[in-house]
C-alpha cells in the first residue's frame, strides 16, 4: 500500500516538526514492513513485538531496549495501526532517554490514507523474467523515434532498429 500523509517530529529540546510525506507499507503473512522498520512476533533479550493482522485492522508494535550505562538507557518504541475499512494509518516512533542529564525523548508520528498499490511496469517485467516468459520485441515496443530517451538501455528496443 501507498500511504499519504503527514509526519509529526516532536523532541523534548525543540519546537514540532509537521512534514507531507507518502510511505510504502509491505504487507506479509507474517510481518509488515512500515518506514523501514518491520514488525513480526517475537521476543529476546532487548526487543520484543507483535503483530496482529485480521479483516479489518493490522496492528503492531516493536520495543528495543538498550542495554544500560552511564550516558545512556534508551527505550525505543514504535506502533502501527492501519484500519483496513477507512484505508487509514498511524504509525508512532519513541524513544526515550531517562540516564542523560534532563531526560530525552523524540517521537514521530505519521498518520494518512493508504491506497493498495498498482504493481508498477518494472515490477511486471521482473515478473515475467522470474517465470521465464519470453519478451520479444512488439510494434509496440518499436512504435518510437529512434532517439527516443525510452530507447536507452532497453534491449527489447534495441533489436528495433
Amino acid at each position: 500500500m501507498v500511504c499519504e500523509g503527514e509526519r509529526i517530529l516532536t523532541k523534548s529540546d525543540s519546537d514540532v516538526v509537521k512534514i507531507k510525506k507518502s510511505i510504502v507499507v509491505k504487507i506479509i503473512k507474517a510481518s509488515i514492513r512500515a518506514e523501514d522498520e518491520t514488525y513480526y512476533n517475537g521476543k529476546s533479550a532487548h526487543f520484543e513485538g507483535s503483530y496482529i493482522k485480521d479483516e479489518d485492522s493490522i496492528s503492531a508494535m516493536t520495543v528495543y531496549t538498550e542495554a544500560p550505562s552511564k550516558s545512556s538507557c534508551s527505550v525505543v518504541g514504535h506502533d502501527l495501526f492501519i484500519n483496513l475499512i477507512n484505508e487509514t494509518v498511524h504509525i508512532a516512533k519513541r524513544e526515550t532517554n531517562e540516564c542523560k542529564k534532563k531526560g530525552h525523548f523524540t517521537k514521530i508520528d505519521f498518520i494518512g490514507r493508504c491506497k493498495k498499490r498498482i504493481l508498477l511496469a518494472f515490477e511486471a517485467f521482473d515478473t515475467f523474467v522470474a517465470n521465464g516468459t519470453n519478451l520479444a520485441p512488439t510494434n509496440e515496443m518499436c512504435n518510437v523515434d529512434k532517439g527516443d530517451i525510452r530507447n536507452k538501455g532497453n534491449k527489447l528496443r534495441k533489436k528495433c532498429y
